[in-house]
C-alpha cells in the first residue's frame, strides 16, 4: 500500500520497481502494479523513485506519464474532437463560416500546448539528472498543469460541440455523433478488451483515467477497490465531467456546466441510463461502455455508476471475467 502524508504519496520500492513493464498484450510499456496502487498518480511513482536515488526509474516514470497523456490526447480526445468538428461543419444549421470558427480548435491550440509540455518533460529529466528536488517538483507541476489545460480545453470543446448538436437536432443526434467516433476509435479496441485478463482490463482503464488528472488535487489520483468478481474505480472527482459540474477547482473562473438548462439530456433513454439532465459530455461513459457494446457485442464492458449530484463520486466497475 502507498503511504500518504499531507503533501505527498510515497510509493514503496517494491511497488515502483516492478510496476512498469513491457506488456506483450499491448505491445508497449504499461503500469501493471496491484489494484491497491493503480489509482495512484504516476508522478508519485517518479518522485518516490527519485527520493530513493533510483534515477533510472524516475526518468522512466516521467516519460511514461507523458506517454499516458499523449495516448489519450492523440487517439481519444483528438480523434473524437475532430469528428465533432467535422459533424458541426457539415451541419445545415452551422452557418456560413463553421470552418473559420473551428480553425483554432482544429489546428492551432494543441500543437502549441504539446510543444510546451514536451519542454516541461525535458526540464523534469534535467532536474532528475541534476539530483535537484525543488527543480523536479516545479517541473512536474508545469507538466501536470499543461496536460490538465490540454485535457480541460479539449473536454470543454467536446461538450460545447455536443451541446450545439443536441440543441439543434436532439439527444439522438448526440448519440449518433458518438457512434461516428466509436466506429473508428473504440470498437476495434473492444475486441481486444474481451481477450484481456481482469488485471489487464484494470490497468488499461486506470491508465486512461489517470491521464485525465482527476482527484481533489488534479494529480490523477482515484480509489480502486478490488472485489471478488470485479474492481470498483471511484473518481472524486473524475477529471472531465465532474470537474465541469462541480466548480471547486481553482483553475475554473466559473462552473462550466453551471446552467442546468444547457447541454444536457432532455429525454430518458437507454443510452443515458434514463437520466434527464446528464451533461452531454458525461453521456459518453454509458454510451461507449454500456450502450454500444451491448448493441454490438451483446454485453456491457464496464458498468457506469453515474450520479446526477456532482458531489457524489462517479464510479466504474471493471469485471474480472
Amino acid at each position: 500500500m502507498p503511504t500518504s502524508t499531507p503533501n505527498a504519496t510515497i510509493v514503496s520500492r517494491d511497488t515502483y520497481t516492478s510496476a512498469l513493464a513491457h506488456s506483450p498484450t499491448f505491445g508497449r510499456e504499461i503500469r501493471l502494479d496491484p489494484a491497491a496502487t493503480q489509482g495512484v498518480a504516476t508522478q508519485w511513482f517518479s518522485l518516490s523513485a527519485f527520493d530513493d536515488g533510483n534515477e533510472e526509474l524516475a526518468h522512466a516514470y516521467s516519460t511514461y506519464e507523458r506517454d499516458e497523456f499523449r495516448r489519450l490526447a492523440e487517439t481519444v480526445l483528438g480523434g473524437w474532437l475532430g469528428d465533432l468538428c467535422s459533424i458541426a461543419e457539415q451541419a445545415s444549421w452551422s452557418g456560413s463560416q463553421p470552418e473559420a470558427l473551428l480553425r483554432l480548435v482544429r489546428h492551432q491550440l494543441w500543437p502549441r500546448l504539446e510543444r510546451l509540455t514536451d519542454e516541461a518533460l525535458d526540464d523534469i529529466h534535467a532536474a532528475i539528472s541534476a539530483g535537484h528536488r525543488p527543480w523536479l517538483i516545479a517541473a512536474q507541476r508545469q507538466l501536470r498543469e499543461l496536460q490538465i489545460a490540454t485535457n480541460d480545453l479539449s473536454v470543454r470543446s467536446i461538450q460545447d460541440l455536443m451541446e450545439a448538436i443536441g440543441a439543434e437536432e436532439g439527444d439522438d443526434a448526440v448519440v449518433a455523433a458518438l457512434d461516428v467516433s466509436y466506429q473508428h476509435i473504440w470498437k476495434e479496441r473492444y475486441q481486444l478488451w474481451l481477450q484481456l485478463s481482469g488485471h489487464e482490463r484494470l490497468a488499461l482503464s486506470c491508465e486512461g483515467m489517470r491521464a485525465h488528472y482527476g482527484g481533489p488535487d488534479r494529480r490523477g489520483d482515484f480509489e480502486v477497490i478490488e472485489r471478488e468478481d470485479d474492481y470498483l474505480m471511484a473518481f472524486n472527482p473524475c477529471g472531465t465531467g465532474q470537474v465541469m459540474r462541480r466548480g471547486d477547482d481553482p483553475r475554473e473562473p466559473i462552473v462550466y456546466l453551471g446552467d442546468p438548462t444547457r447541454g444536457r439530456t432532455t429525454q430518458p433513454a437507454d443510452s443515458n441510463q434514463d437520466v434527464v439532465g446528464m451533461p452531454y459530455y458525461c453521456t459518453h461513459c454509458p454510451v461507449l461502455l454500456e450502450h454500444f457494446p451491448l448493441r454490438d457485442l451483446g454485453q456491457i464492458l464496464r458498468p457506469v455508476l453515474f450520479n446526477i449530484d456532482p458531489a457524489v463520486p462517479c464510479k466504474w466497475i471493471v469485471p474480472k471475467h
